[in-house]
């Protein structure tokens, strides 16, 4: 914890001396506008670190009107503080509003102006990251070869930019099923993060997290829960127990613990992701909802029906109103739900959640062919009942 007590130190003193400096800016001289508005971003990415989503947003949208007033604005700065506060409120669980400023930023830029280029790929970096969350894979993966692609001609392939890009092609990957791919580009944006960033650094432990999830998906057990705990180390030593990063990695780790079948480890870890990010003060949060998924899973996989039912109706009412009800996340509580429904003889609620996720795949304009496979299989044993 002194790693992550120092460092809110140094937090502190910095946001203090950028508050001084934004008094100095004062907003009704215009020739310091444009050093309002980098003032602002700076200290936006500060609460952004920290992990202080709302107060990032809030920063980024007010450096956003600053810089709306300056006539000298150019594309690529407009487009800079338009992505920042998608990133923020894609951080902050806002997933599916997080599309519109990357999209305004996006807009701003010109495909074909080279001296923007890393802009532009940055922007499409992270609106790949918000259609991969929101299970658009069709947009997502195409989006993001064809940025790894062009990251690896600009910057070669040693750059974290290049990881970066790896990292969210994986991602695509491995959400949409085909984690045999995701692992090795997976490993090869961790050598780079390892090599350019060192073994303890932030995106290390992200990128081992997301690792550690395919290997879980694909049967490595054992492998799988190594890499997310290590990951989960590198947080708890770098940024403390209660910020979001240490805890979503706390709700992977739990989930790789189920696959491999031990039941108590996973309650454990998804009730204290509940707990956390209660104390955070966040527990609407949405990856709360993945940790509530989680437990009702497993509570599920202990024969533990009637318990699992509450945490996953919660779960799969968020899901609904965050992302649609054909959205896998949904799908998922669903099918779970079902099960548990009927096995604790209440036949008619669970009639009613599978003909609502019937209904939701048949209209749904997305690739969900593994949810109709899953909601096929839950329509199978609610015949069978």
């Amino acid at each position: 914890m002194a790693g992550a007590e120092a460092t809110a130190e140094h937090y502190e003193e910095a946001q203090k001396l950028l508050a001084l400096a934004l008094t100095s800016a004062a907003p009704e001289r215009a020739e310091l506008l444009p050093l309002r508005a980098r003032i602002l971003l700076a200290m936006a990415s500060i609460e952004d670190d920290r992990g202080n989503y709302r107060q990032a947003i809030d920063l980024a949208q007010q450096a956003i009107d600053v810089r709306r007033r300056i006539p000298t604005t150019t594309p690529a700065e407009m487009a800079e503080a338009l992505e920042v506060r998608g990133l923020y409120m894609f951080r902050n669980g806002q997933i599916a509003e997080a599309e519109q400023p990357l999209r305004a930023a996006l807009a701003e830029l010109d495909p074909e102006d080279r001296v923007n280029a890393r802009t532009l790929l940055r922007v499409r970096l992270n609106l790949g990251l918000v259609l991969t969350s929101l299970a658009r894979f069709d947009e997502a993966l195409p989006l993001l070869r064809a940025n790894t692609v062009a990251t690896r001609q600009l910057y070669g392939d040693e750059h974290p930019a290049l990881a970066d890009a790896l990292h969210q092609l994986g991602a695509v990957l491995r959400q949409s099923g085909d984690v045999d791919s995701a692992i090795p580009v997976f490993r090869e944006a961790l050598a780079i993060y390892e090599r350019k960033r060192g073994p303890d650094h932030s995106a290390t432990a992200t990128t081992l997290t997301s690792l550690g999830q395919a290997l879980s998906a694909s049967g490595q057990h054992q492998d799988a829960i190594d890499a997310l705990s290590r990951a989960h180390e590198i947080y708890l030593k770098t940024l403390g127990p209660l910020h979001t990063y240490t805890v979503v990695n706390a709700i992977g780790l739990a989930d790789a613990r189920l696959a491999a079948g031990d039941l108590p480890g996973a309650e454990t870890g998804f009730r204290d992701a509940l707990d956390s990010f209660q104390q955070i003060g966040d527990g609407k949060h949405i990856y709360a909802e993945a940790a509530r998924l989680g437990l009702g899973r497993t509570l599920s996989a202990g024969h533990r029906y009637t318990e699992a039912i509450a945490p996953l109706r919660q779960a799969r009412s968020r899901f609904v109103d965050a992302f649609g009800a054909d959205d896998r996340r949904t799908i998922d509580a669903s099918v779970t739900l079902v099960h548990c429904l009927l096995q604790s003889e209440r036949r008619d609620d669970a009639r009613a959640v599978l003909e609502e996720s019937e209904h939701a795949l048949a209209a749904s304009s997305h690739d969900v062919k593994r949810l109709r496979a899953l909601v096929a299989t839950a329509r199978r044993e609610f015949d069978g009942a």
